[in-house]
């Protein structure tokens, strides 16, 4: 079937989809253009920086007749320049989001399908939006709603393919998941609860899966023309995917104030770690597995995004300030100070717990409503500690990360004939 056919057979069949249903389509275009000497990892002597410019492409189908509702998102990933102008075909178009959800009564809804999870502040589950290919489950969902309420529980099992008999789920994923997510508002209070039970097919013998639980709260102030405050913290039990009994936890306190139009704050983050000569089968590593973790410890992405698992942990300590230019532009500046956790050896030989500094500036511009120019240079400040636990020799003064990033959304409302 040529492409002018699909093309054809396609419009047919939305044709009357979209006289029947209220339906919204939505489209993106995002490039970002990067320039990397040492992002997510120091960068040694002799070596050249990256440079490239990455895009992303999204279309979006929102479309619901009565109690029911269909959401389909495409998406293309691609870098500039990665394959030739005439090639015929490529690998970067995927599926993103594409769902069913039936709102069976007033309170409750279920949502099934390839869907992003995202809560509070992404901390533990995350859309993870600043990577262009972002995070998404294939899941099941409960959804009960009121006006100060929210609970949210499913679950998923995950599958390499359709195979007749089972076969061993090697993928870099977990093989089933269940969770539960409560929330509360209060008039000047935010609070939720959260339950994730877990497994990996992880490094077992028997082949059978390790089961890991991870539990955690999380408060949000909402005073007006007061000090705020943001805490969290989380627990981990069970099992690791790297096979060790696993007895890990999180915790974060931000507290920030306004001052005029300037926003100031101030927290600090403790992920707890493994020491380096720890000996024994025991991990005391927290990893926040699905959460936004470019949001959080520096935008350079040295801890916790693809990085830092199982490791000796962090404690970050950081304040920064958020500063209108005008109505539509504002600079968002924040210093970081990295301590690990638990203890670094090089050799036998303890060493100093800091891991570096970092600083981070972004320009936020709205140009349009549907038009956003951000850009941003982090530097990093390594150590030797730093080195050790990333395992890089001779790394470069220099440890710097720029980029500028254009987000264009334009979306319209189609409603039922």
């Amino acid at each position: 079937m040529n492409s002018l056919f699909k093309s054809i057979v396609l419009g047919a069949f939305m044709v009357p989809l979209f006289a029947i249903s209220q339906t919204e389509i939505g489209v993106q275009v995002r490039p970002r253009g990067e320039f990397l000497n040492g992002f997510g990892q120091p960068i040694a002597e002799g070596l050249t920086p990256g440079a490239f410019v990455g895009q992303r492409s999204r279309l979006t189908i929102n479309s619901s007749i009565e109690d029911v509702q269909v959401f389909f998102q495409l998406q293309n990933i691609r870098t500039w320049g990665a394959v030739n102008q005439l090639n015929a075909n490529d690998n970067f178009n995927a599926m993103h989001q594409g769902f069913l959800q039936y709102k069976m009564d007033s309170l409750w809804t279920l949502k099934v399908g390839r869907q992003e999870l995202a809560y509070d502040d992404e901390r533990f589950f995350g859309a993870v939006d600043w990577a262009n290919q972002a995070r998404s489950h294939d899941l099941l969902v409960f959804q009960y709603k009121t006006d100060s309420m929210q609970l949210h529980f499913g679950g998923g099992y995950n599958a390499a393919g359709m195979n007749r008999i089972e076969q061993p789920y090697l993928l870099n994923n977990y093989r089933d998941i269940q969770f539960v997510h409560f929330n509360k508002t209060f008039e000047k209070l935010n609070w939720s609860v959260l339950g994730v039970n877990l497994s990996y097919m992880g490094n077992t013998s028997d082949g059978l899966p390790n089961y890991q639980q991870t539990f955690g709260t999380f408060l949000k102030s909402s005073h007006r023309k007061a000090l705020n405050y943001v805490m969290s913290g989380y627990y981990q039990t069970g099992i690791a995917s790297n096979d060790q009994a696993l007895s890990a936890f999180q915790g974060a306190l931000e507290l920030n104030y306004k001052i005029k139009k300037t926003k100031v704050l101030a927290g600090t983050e403790w992920l707890s770690g493994t020491d380096m000569n720890a000996s024994g089968n025991t991990s005391n590593s927290f990893n926040p597995l699905f959460g936004t973790n470019h949001k959080f410890n520096g935008l350079m992405d040295y801890f916790f995004v693809g990085n830092h698992g199982y490791n000796v942990g962090l404690h970050d300590i950081y304040f920064g300030a958020i500063q209108p230019i005008s109505k539509k532009t504002k600079i968002i500046g924040k210093f970081h100070h990295f301590n690990s956790a638990a203890t670094i050896t090089d050799g036998t030989d303890e060493i100093s717990r800091i891991l570096g500094q970092e600083i981070d500036l972004v320009v936020v511009w709205k140009m349009r409503n549907n038009l956003n120019l951000k850009s941003g240079y982090s530097q990093f400040f390594t150590t030797r500690s730093l080195e050790t636990v990333k395992e890089v020799s001779s790394p470069q003064s220099f440890q710097g990360w720029a980029w500028i990033m254009l987000d264009g959304k334009i979306s319209t409302l189609i409603p039922a004939k």
